[in-house]
């Protein structure tokens, strides 16, 4: 039997037993096979989604009418926290990448079990504070960077505090015309900027990760040596 424990998700991981439980009991196995839309962007949004396995896509479609990649979630994510939580419209449509096991809270049992477990609305207030501040470096990453490589630099760097990879090596989960949708380049652009980066000795890819070899050469690039960290 899948494991539909919020133990599981990173943002209660650390709750005690009673709240653990009184949340387990909440929560509706809705597991999801791939191509799914989980919830479209201007939903009302009803439910909050543990991600336990598998992988969601994160789009929205800009003024310009163009869609833009936003992120992919990975297993242990929730989804759709922040539009439950200020009762207005999914700003994201969140589609399935692969068969995933996920499970559904409904907002009202969500609100209901906060009120009662002074614990869970802290953990809640914690991750939207988050959230907060992740989009906040997005913006200044948007703001302040102004060449395609330095955008390309910022977000490898921002990716490995992300993963708190060790050694610098960071899983790669996007493909490169994705990158592209993300720091606002072409396909072949991102290409020909990651072989020069890796003629470069700054970066090394294989099939499946991406090596920080120079991180302070990619500060550089990026024009944030040495502020990096207090950004992320």
């Amino acid at each position: 039997m899948p494991d539909y424990s919020v133990r599981r998700i990173s943002a209660f991981a650390s709750l005690p037993d009673d709240t653990i439980e009184d949340l387990d009991e909440a929560l509706v196995p809705a597991p999801q096979v791939a191509g799914t839309i989980l919830y479209e962007q201007n939903d009302k949004p009803l439910a909050v989604y543990s991600l336990f396995t598998g992988r969601a896509k994160l789009t929205a479609v800009v003024a310009t009418g163009k869609t833009a990649l936003l992120r992919i979630s990975q297993p242990g994510e929730l989804l759709g926290l922040n539009a439950a939580m200020a009762q207005r419209p999914y700003m994201a449509t969140a589609r399935i990448l692969e068969d995933s096991q996920i499970g559904l809270l409904r907002r009202e049992a969500l609100v209901n079990l906060m009120e009662r477990h002074p614990q869970l609305a802290l953990a809640v207030a914690q991750r939207l504070a988050s959230d907060c501040a992740e989009a906040l470096t997005e913006m200044l990453f948007l703001r302040v960077t102004t060449t395609t490589v330095q955008r390309l630099a910022m977000l490898i760097l921002r990716w490995s505090g992300t993963h708190n990879a060790r050694r610098h090596e960071i899983p790669i989960l996007y493909t490169q015309a994705e990158i592209g949708q993300m720091i606002g380049a072409s396909r072949e652009t991102v290409t020909r900027l990651m072989n020069q980066l890796e003629r470069k000795g700054n970066i090394s890819v294989s099939h499946s990760q991406l090596k920080i070899v120079d991180q302070q050469s990619m500060k550089k690039i990026a024009r944030l040596a040495g502020k990096i960290s207090s950004a992320m």
